[in-house]
């Protein structure tokens, strides 16, 4: 090992085997040879842990230590106390330098212009193709050469293409906040703001793979609060400073359409954590600090603004329902009047019919008896007929009645 490292490349490990051998040999082929390798194995289930020790076997200047998953921010520090370089950089296990001078440049600029960091651009890659950013992302590329204030850079990503003097770092205490996601943007920021400057070249430094990660949407909502975590800090820095375009930057990566499903996951969990955080980062906005093209009166970040527009669609649901339902209730106290009428109508025919089967009764029981009563005349008058007196009174009246008659008749000639 040689005695004072000038860079330190610290190199968090976790489950990266697929990437690892390529990330390690873009490290160890570098033409800077004054260089210390401290890698911490964050708890790997697959063989990356024997990688390292196999690259710590050959070379030197490869240190492993080994940790239980405690998260990447604790692999960093515990690396950063413990390196021996005059400079340090950071290298993810899946990523690449994309060529093999990219630290002698470093570090010969940092000392050549008494530069306390020192970075250049970023570029993207898949393993198929390289590719630049743009949008809010465009300052991943150096466009100038030369000293450059961050009060005229402000951007707080890709710290991973710059080489930080350890000493700054150290004696500032800066480290990387306990985060699971977006832990390195506040990092990157205190050291640029301690520092004031940096000297920037034009040239490719870092390569950051893409594409093989989890997409948001399956995060878990710790490391999506420790994002939101991430983004508040930087917020709060951006409106203390009055750092108008880093303060717009953050807004941007709050914004982002991808990070829209995530978010928006936690908050259908109804995690509190979540729904808090976004309303401290939608507090911490500082509208005067706001581009034009966003309402500086009004303004309300995307993810808390869908969900006051969902709140709105669900009151007007509400309200549409509590109306349908008002309608409904009108409409059966209605039904309910007119079957209160048919009851009382139907009440007042059942009476009516009873009053007429009584009637019906009764006149049944008048004609029984009438019949009777016609039988027992008829009987009488069959009696009368077949009496001897009745037959005796016809004989001497016989002449009477012909007599009547004779004289009826002439009568109505």
């Amino acid at each position: 090992m040689i005695s004072r490292p000038k860079v330190s490349v610290i190199v968090p490990v976790y489950n990266e085997e697929r990437f690892l051998q390529e990330c390690m040999d873009s490290v160890l082929t570098q033409t800077l040879k004054e260089i210390e390798v401290y890698c911490v194995d964050d708890g790997s289930t697959d063989k990356s842990l024997d990688i390292l020790k196999q690259y710590a076997k050959k070379d030197s200047r490869v240190i492993v230590e080994v940790q239980g998953n405690l998260g990447v921010s604790t692999a960093r520090n515990k690396a950063l106390l413990h390196c021996n370089g005059e400079f340090v950089c950071f290298m993810d296990g899946d990523d690449l330098y994309p060529d093999k001078n990219i630290l002698e440049v470093l570090y010969k600029k940092a000392i050549e212009h008494n530069a306390k960091i020192c970075g250049g651009s970023m570029e993207g890659f898949d393993g198929r193709r390289k590719w630049t950013f743009s949008g809010y992302l465009k300052d991943f590329t150096i466009p100038e050469e030369g000293i450059i204030r961050f009060q005229d850079y402000q951007f707080d990503y890709g710290y991973q293409r710059f080489i930080f003097e350890r000493k700054l770092l150290i004696e500032n205490d800066i480290l990387f906040p306990d985060y699971k996601r977006f832990q390195d943007p506040p990092f990157f920021l205190k050291a640029m703001l301690k520092a004031e400057s940096f000297y920037g070249v034009k040239e490719v430094t870092y390569n950051i793979r893409s594409g093989h990660q989890l997409p948001p949407g399956a995060w878990p909502a710790e490391k999506i609060n420790d994002m939101l975590r991430g983004w508040l800090d930087n917020l709060s820095m951006s409106k203390e400073l009055h750092m108008a375009k880093l303060h717009n930057v953050v807004i941007s990566h709050i914004d982002e359409a991808h990070m829209q499903e995530a978010i928006q996951t936690c908050l259908a969990q109804d995690n509190r954590d979540t729904f808090i955080l976004l309303l401290k980062i939608n507090e911490a906005i500082d509208t005067e600090l706001l581009d034009e093209n966003k309402d500086k009166k009004d303004y309300i970040i995307t993810q808390l603004r869908d969900l006051y527009n969902r709140y709105c669609r669900n009151i007007n649901e509400c309200c549409a329902k509590v109306e349908e339902n008002r309608k409904l209730q009108e409409g059966n106290k209605k039904l309910s009047v007119e079957n209160n009428d048919l009851n009382e109508k139907n009440q007042n025919l059942n009476h009516e019919a009873e009053q007429l089967r009584n009637e019906n009764a009764m006149y049944r029981q008048n004609l029984i008896l009438l019949d009777e009563q016609k039988q027992r005349l008829e009987d009488e008058l069959w009696h009368v007929y077949h009496s001897v007196s009745f037959r005796t009174g016809r004989i001497f009246t016989y002449i009477p009645r012909k007599i009547r008659d004779f004289l009826w008749k002439n009568k109505n000639r």
